[in-house]
């Protein structure tokens, strides 16, 4: 998920620089035509302003003369084919993240969960969440000790809560931290489920079904400072 995001910043990158050389130059240059003139060849200029096409002269064929304009051309083409290159390839990775964005809404959307949020070892909720909305049971109100607003939130707004449990999933070194915790995407119920959620703001804490762990076990904040 996040090699296709890179993925996809790397292309946007690559059109700008494109685009950014293109504006130097400020029109197509024109094409290079030969005339022949009392039986003499000639280079000419020729380009399209409206329906007319207009020519002009750059005198008599020599070899080489017109290397520079051609090379004009040769590199305003090549701008263009590699344009539109990246532009198909940003086109098909947009295409492909879509799709993932969808398989794991899908997936997100059929698995069937429990687990319990602490405030040091007192259990503040027992949350089971069930195709689109959680049911929570709440047991400590204190807003401090407390992170869900009421005892049945949509599984968006589920999602919404876990991620601030997370790191941030735009930092520089997001792949990194998921690659740490043997995770290859941003997940925040996969990657709660690897870190418990901790915070060195607060004494919050994750457990899951079968583990059998205490806040000592898990927090990062020393529960007794």
């Amino acid at each position: 998920y996040l090699n296709i995001e890179d993925e996809i910043f790397a292309l946007k990158q690559q059109l700008k620089r494109i685009d950014e050389r293109l504006s130097r130059i400020t029109k197509e240059p024109p094409a290079i035509i030969v005339k022949t003139i009392n039986n003499k060849p000639y280079y000419y200029e020729q380009w399209r302003e409206g329906d007319k096409v207009k020519c002009r002269s750059l005198g008599a064929v020599s070899p080489g003369c017109v290397a520079d304009k051609e090379q004009q051309k040769l590199q305003y083409q090549e701008l263009i084919v590699e344009k539109n290159n990246y532009e198909f390839q940003l086109s098909q990775q947009q295409r492909i993240l879509e799709a993932y964005r969808k398989r794991l809404e899908n997936r997100s959307m059929l698995e069937e969960y429990v687990f319990e949020v602490y405030w040091k070892n007192m259990l503040s909720s027992r949350v089971s969440v069930r195709r689109n909305k959680a049911i929570i049971k709440r047991v400590i109100m204190h807003p401090l000790r407390q992170i869900f607003p009421s005892n049945e939130i949509s599984r968006n707004r589920l999602n919404v809560i876990l991620e601030h449990r997370c790191f941030d999933r735009n930092r520089p070194d997001a792949l990194e931290i998921l690659k740490s915790i043997g995770l290859s995407e941003y997940r925040p119920i996969d990657i709660i489920r690897r870190t418990h959620g901790v915070s060195y703001n607060d004494y919050i804490w994750f457990r899951f079904m079968g583990e059998n762990i205490r806040a000592e076990d898990v927090l990062v904040r020393d529960m007794y400072g």
